[in-house]
C-alpha cells in the first residue's frame, strides 16, 4: 500500500509541477503581451493625434486641445523651441523629442503622476508635433490580467492534482488487488 501511495503521490506531484511550470511561462508571456499590445495601442492613438495637429498646422491662437489634461499633452516644436502646446504643458520646454516612428516612455511629467508614452510627427512645414499619453491604465490592466491568471492558474493546478490523484489511484487499484490476493 505504501508503494501505491508513493507512485500515486510522485505522479501527482510531477503532473502539477510540469503543468505549473508551463502555466507560469505562458502566464508571464501573456502578461507581457498584453502590456506590449496596450502600450502600442496608446502610442498609435498618440500618433493619430499628432498627425491631426500636424495636418491642422500645429499653431493656433490658443492652447491646443487635449481630451483630458491629466492623460495627454501636445507640444509643437520649431527649431528646438515650443511654439504651441496644450494648457497642461504651456510654458515648458519640450518634454521629449522622440524620432519619428519611435516611441519613448517618460516616467514623470510635470502635470501628472505616472508614465506617459510619447511619439512625434513632423508636419509639412517642418514643425515637430509631440504627443504624450498616459499609460497608467496599461499598468492597471496588467495587474488585473496577472491576478486573473494567478487565480485561474491556481484553480487549474488544484484540478490537475485532484484528477491525477484519482486517475492514478484507479489505474493502480488492480495492482493493489493482485498484491492483496498474493
Amino acid at each position: 500500500m505504501a508503494e501505491r501511495g508513493g507512485v500515486r503521490l510522485r505522479t501527482t506531484v510531477a503532473a502539477v509541477v510540469v503543468v505549473g511550470l508551463a502555466l507560469l511561462a505562458t502566464s508571464l508571456e501573456m502578461v507581457a503581451f498584453v502590456e506590449r499590445s496596450l502600450v502600442a495601442q496608446v502610442a498609435d492613438e498618440a500618433a493619430l493625434r499628432a498627425e491631426e495637429v500636424a495636418d491642422a498646422g500645429g499653431e493656433g491662437p490658443g492652447p491646443l486641445d487635449v481630451a483630458d489634461a491629466t492623460e495627454q499633452f501636445v507640444q509643437v516644436v520649431r527649431g528646438g523651441r515650443v511654439v504651441g502646446a496644450s494648457v497642461n504643458v504651456a510654458g515648458f520646454a519640450p518634454l521629449a523629442l522622440p524620432r519619428e516612428e519611435q516611441q519613448i516612455t517618460l516616467d514623470t511629467v510635470p502635470f501628472a503622476s505616472g508614465a506617459f508614452v510619447v511619439v512625434s510627427v513632423t508636419s509639412r512645414d517642418g514643425d515637430v508635433v509631440v504627443v504624450g499619453r498616459s499609460i497608467d491604465d496599461v499598468a492597471d490592466a496588467r495587474h488585473v490580467v496577472g491576478l486573473a491568471l494567478l487565480f485561474g492558474g491556481t484553480t487549474l493546478l488544484l484540478v490537475i492534482g485532484a484528477v491525477t490523484w484519482l486517475i492514478v489511484g484507479r489505474a493502480l487499484r488492480p495492482v493493489e488487488d493482485i498484491r492483496l490476493e498474493v
